[in-house]
């Protein structure tokens, strides 16, 4: 009986280790995939998951809906079970509300509960200004010196709403979300499901 518990554990050990590598092993994301590490990390923290078909869709683009999902269950787990009886109006609803009372959602009411206004693709400016709520939220703050660094670094600051701009910085400054090769920042672009992991992983660097 000893022998066989044993044995038991050590099986039970081997495939609580191996469990990390199967993570990400989707057919569209190769151990050599640039994103491989970012996904493996959030697919194995429950953050994302892949589709039936085997694929993770890297290059998919993220939504406001999915993000605020994201950042949820990155940094509030399990904490939206509290608004668990909103999903019936939309999927995403819990979280989003969650990330409301936190005072990280910054669209108003009639825009985050509105699933025609979620579903649709979000920019980099809209993903700063989450990154940098939450940041702050969790109380991680950098110096006006640091952003005043980050915004000469950045070739397209003057074309940055006012509302972002403080947000901008301070991702840039982080290197949580970066530049183009010419400088840029491309505040009106769009992120995919790929890059969606390296910031969510970049973030818990920054706040662990």
């Amino acid at each position: 009986m000893k022998r066989l518990l044993t044995l038991l554990l050590a099986l039970a050990l081997c495939l609580g280790l191996s469990a990390p590598a199967l993570a990400a092993e989707f057919s569209d994301v190769p151990p050599t995939y640039v994103f491989h590490q970012a996904i493996s990390d959030c697919v194995e923290k429950g953050i994302l998951s892949g589709y039936d078909d085997g694929t993770f869709r890297p290059a998919q683009r993220v939504t406001r809906a999915q993000f605020c999902v994201m950042l949820a269950r990155a940094f509030y787990p399990g904490e939206d079970a509290a608004y668990a009886g909103l999903k019936s109006g939309g999927w995403y609803l819990p979280s989003a509300a969650l990330l409301n009372d936190k005072g990280v959602m910054f669209y108003g009411d009639k825009s985050w509960k509105a699933p025609s206004v979620m579903n649709v693709r979000i920019t980099r400016l809209d993903m700063a200004q989450f990154i940098a709520n939450v940041m702050k939220e969790k109380g991680y703050t950098i110096s006006d010196s640091v952003k005043a660094a980050a915004q000469g670094r950045i070739a397209d600051y003057a074309s940055i709403d006012g509302y972002y701009q403080d947000a901008v910085k301070t991702v840039f400054a982080l290197g949580i979300i970066t530049g183009y090769a010419d400088g840029t920042f491309g505040p009106h672009d769009t992120m995919t499901r790929g890059q969606g992991a390296v910031i969510i992983q970049r973030m818990a660097q920054c706040l662990s």
